[in-house]
């Protein structure tokens, strides 16, 4: 109650704030006045307080009425998505087969591809650091294809599907760490509509 009663005095205080800026002219101050302060002074004074006020009553308001809750945009024609997952949360703990239940993280997707007929999925399978390039590009190329056929399989909707194995290559992160190392073991999807 008592934040309600501060909003509402704040709102007089920005009305009286604001009469006083429109009932200020330069006729009813002169350059130097009694006090020294010219009309041009007055003005970016009461200007400065309507300001602080206004900013006072907006951060106390979001306190009562907190914003409204934005809904993600969905994806447009002619609007690119790019979705990056770590493949352990897809795969399982061997990172070979893509584990259903972690897959789900996908069907979210699933409802944006649904609305665009046409379009291309790029997918692409990403590792950290490996002593053995070839066996990491067909790695990551087999953990593309099991995305790409998990998406395929649960939508009805015609789209051009793309693949690609990385291996360990295009690093998210520098592999000096453990968990730069995970940024770099990673599904990447691009839809272009």
């Amino acid at each position: 109650m008592q934040l309600q009663q501060a909003i509402i005095q704040l709102q007089d205080d920005i009305t009286q704030l604001n009469r006083q800026l429109a009932e200020l002219t330069p006729e009813d101050s002169p350059e130097d006045d009694e006090d020294g302060v010219d009309f041009e002074a007055q003005k970016a004074e009461l200007q400065s307080q309507i300001t602080l006020v206004s900013s006072r009553l907006s951060q106390l308001q979001s306190l009562v009425e907190p914003p409204p809750a934005t809904v993600p945009p969905r994806l447009t024609p002619g609007m690119p998505l790019r979705l990056t997952l770590p493949s352990d949360v897809l795969f399982s703990d061997s990172g070979e087969v893509l584990d259903p239940t972690r897959a789900t993280i996908l069907d979210r997707l699933l409802d944006e591809l649904q609305t665009l007929e046409g379009a291309t999925v790029y997918i692409g399978g990403y590792l950290d650091a490996s002593d053995d390039f070839e066996a990491s590009l067909d790695r990551t190329f087999e953990q593309a294809q099991q995305v790409q056929q998990y998406l395929a399989s649960n939508t009805d909707t015609p789209l051009r599907w793309v693949s690609i194995g990385h291996g360990s290559s295009r690093f998210a992160a520098r592999n000096n760490s453990p968990a730069n190392r995970q940024r770099n073991r990673r599904i990447e999807i691009r839809v272009k509509p």
